[in-house]
């Protein structure tokens, strides 16, 4: 095979994901959620990584979107989290769409007690997620990751709600078009962030609202004193205020999410930018595994949860190694990634790739044979896809 052939491959077969269909990155399912803390049901809308397999050693993030009820506000918040993900400005994700409904979503954001349980709809809303529906996700979808929660107006005042009261199990909490009311003050609000500004690893906290002054003044009037309130603070480096221009109350959610979201996961995007364009020019080949995976295990402490090594970095780095013919090297690295991703077809091709260069061949022969079955089988596959796999593992057949 042609070294230069798997570069076509990239975009146009075992791209069949995300180039050649168009296809989105992720598979979605519904989930309807009764929460025992709120008495009351619940539209879960779950977006998967299509890279998902419970056989893989993963730790996803979790974000949790509210108002997902909304679907013209959501589908374009997950599209921009699409955009993210594709261009490695932040990792993949486990993406919680929750969705009120018209006679509940006040009550349960509000400080008002509930009529069944005397705690107030705003703590039943959070004792929903997280003593309720975040075990669930970690222990049936792999999300051990950060944990994130992003709302706007009603949902925005939640938001500070679960910074002010349950900031230490929050990696970041997005608030676009927010507010204080009873239940969560901005007095209470600014005394949770002076306490976090203290601590080591305390949350993330961004804040937004349309600079519209017919739509947005009160919610501008609302956050502007948390700007203030953060200066000076040891964390400040942790809060982000600002208002995004022309923008109406919902076209500020639109904005804010990938504004929120591309802040936050800054330390993830530039570490994988340093490695492909500084650290793997340096790093001697047998120690570049060892050195990447303690260059994003930096990143926990910075984010509040451990963040995996990325598809694109196995195949980035794999590539690398390829050309510098450091066959064990390149294995070593795959054999990780194939923990992390067991069923991501070019991955597994330069893991095949490695295997024959170094003369495993029996180790060689059953990946090779195992994948073109499976190819063949794929019902996610046209058969130009499964045929252009097929013909790639042919050739490398071939190859000395």
């Amino acid at each position: 095979m042609k070294n230069g052939f798997l570069l076509g491959i990239i975009v146009s077969c075992i791209g069949f994901v995300t180039s050649v269909k168009a296809t989105s990155l992720f598979q979605s399912t519904n989930v309807y959620w009764y929460s025992r803390s709120c008495n009351d049901s619940f539209a879960i809308d779950l977006h998967l990584p299509k890279t998902f397999d419970l056989r893989a050693k993963r730790n996803l993030p979790v974000v949790f979107l509210f108002d997902s009820q909304n679907e013209n506000t959501h589908r374009h918040n997950l599209s921009s989290i699409e955009m993210l993900t594709y261009h490695g400005q932040m990792p993949e994700a486990l993406i919680v769409g929750i969705g009120f409904r018209e006679d509940n979503r006040y009550l349960l954001t509000s400080h008002q007690k509930l009529p069944s349980n005397p705690i107030s709809g705003l703590e039943a809303t959070s004792q929903m997620l997280f003593s309720e529906l975040l075990p669930y996700l970690r222990q049936k979808y792999l999300a051990n990751g950060p944990v994130l929660v992003l709302g706007h107006s009603r949902t925005g005042y939640l938001v500070n709600y679960l910074y002010a009261q349950h900031g230490e199990k929050l990696a970041f909490a997005g608030c676009f078009s927010g507010f204080f009311e009873p239940g969560c003050t901005k007095p209470q609000f600014t005394d949770a962030m002076l306490k976090f500004s203290k601590q080591e690893r305390g949350p993330f906290y961004y804040a937004s609202w349309g600079t519209d002054r017919w739509q947005e003044a009160p919610y501008a009037q609302a956050l502007q004193g948390i700007d203030a309130a953060s200066k000076g603070l040891p964390g400040s480096a942790r809060v982000l205020v600002q208002s995004h221009a022309g923008a109406g109350h919902l076209m500020n959610y639109h904005l804010s999410v990938p504004a929120a979201l591309s802040w936050f996961f800054a330390p993830y995007a530039g570490l994988f930018n340093q490695w492909l364009y500084e650290e793997v020019k340096k790093v001697p080949a047998d120690s570049l595994l060892p050195q990447l995976n303690r260059a994003y295990a930096t990143l926990a402490p910075q984010l509040g949860g451990r963040i995996d090594v990325p598809l694109d970095a196995y195949i980035s780095f794999g590539n690398v190694l390829w050309q510098q013919r450091q066959w064990a090297a390149m294995e070593a690295l795959l054999q990780q990634g194939k923990n992390a991703f067991p069923a991501d077809y070019e991955l597994h091709y330069l893991l095949a790739l490695s295997l024959k260069k170094q003369g495993k061949t029996a180790a060689y022969e059953s990946l090779a044979g195992f994948e073109t079955k499976r190819a063949q089988s794929d019902q996610q596959l046209s058969d130009l896809e499964k045929k252009e796999i097929i013909n790639t593992y042919q050739e490398l057949a071939t190859e000395p």
